[in-house]
């Protein structure tokens, strides 16, 4: 069984990664982590009994980071177009507007968990969330391959993309065509929405051969569809959202190099 240290040091990588997200640069968010770790060093009870020591580590890492209200470091070297566009995009958010995206879209966290990390309402998260996205629309367009095996859905997601800002480099009906497409193409983001009982198959291999994030735009209600037995597995398939897909795009693109998979299921 680990101990509680060993599971800290788990943690921390995940919590470094997204320090350097929140604060602009490796250095400013290495500073902030060590300064985290130091106060900790002095009142190791902070943490003592918590069940959830990931959560409690990035409830600590905010309450030093909101105690020294640190700027954004704009001043990173050697990016790419694409990242500087992104840095940009996240350096225009206010503080809490940036907190709560990056723990939802980077860290993974839930809507509450998010309002515990940071001390507000679960409402709050939520607006707050909505504004960052909105945001960062306005300043990001990305590359969009849409794929999709019904032609009729794959034209409206088509429009829906376009609406959104983005450009749509191409509409194909498999995972087969899609890895060759992307490449050619130079998608930033793959829309995949594939049906039938390989769907996840065909998700799992467009994952491991496009380099670039793969949304699984596929959603389900949790009620029985018309026709299927009490008891019987599975939910009715609801129709995909424009802010389903808008939002889908932006997680992704706030978290690029993790090629970050995000999977809208309910």
């Amino acid at each position: 069984m680990q101990t509680r240290s060993q599971k800290m040091i788990r943690c921390l990588p995940e919590l470094r990664r997204y320090a350097h997200a929140l604060l602009g640069s490796r250095q400013s968010g290495d500073g902030q982590l060590r300064v985290m770790l130091e106060a900790l060093l002095q009142s190791p009870g902070e943490l003592a009994g918590r069940h959830d020591l990931r959560r409690e580590l990035f409830k600590y890492f905010h309450a030093v980071v909101h105690t020294l209200q640190l700027p954004f470091d704009r001043a990173a070297d050697g990016e790419e177009p694409e990242e500087r566009r992104l840095r940009d995009a996240v350096a225009a958010l206010p503080l809490r507007g940036r907190e709560v995206l990056l723990l939802t879209s980077l860290s993974g966290f839930d809507a509450e968990q998010v309002a515990e990390i940071l001390g507000i309402s679960k409402l709050g998260v939520e607006r707050a969330l909505a504004t960052a996205r909105d945001q960062i629309r306005r300043h990001l367009s990305a590359r969009v391959l849409i794929v999709d095996d019904q032609k009729r859905e794959g034209a409206r997601i088509e429009q829906i993309v376009e609406k959104l800002g983005h450009a749509v480099v191409g509409v194909v009906p498999s995972g087969r065509e899609a890895a060759e497409a992307a490449r050619e193409r130079q998608a930033e983001i793959v829309l995949a929405d594939l049906h039938g009982q390989d769907r996840a198959r065909a998700e799992g291999h467009l994952r491991s051969a496009v380099g670039a994030p793969v949304v699984s735009v596929q959603k389900t209600h949790p009620r029985r569809s018309r026709g299927q037995r009490a008891g019987a597995r599975g939910g009715a398939r609801r129709q995909v959202t424009a802010r389903d897909i808008g939002d889908a795009i932006t997680d992704a693109l706030t978290a690029p190099s993790a090629l970050k998979v995000n999977v809208l299921r309910g």
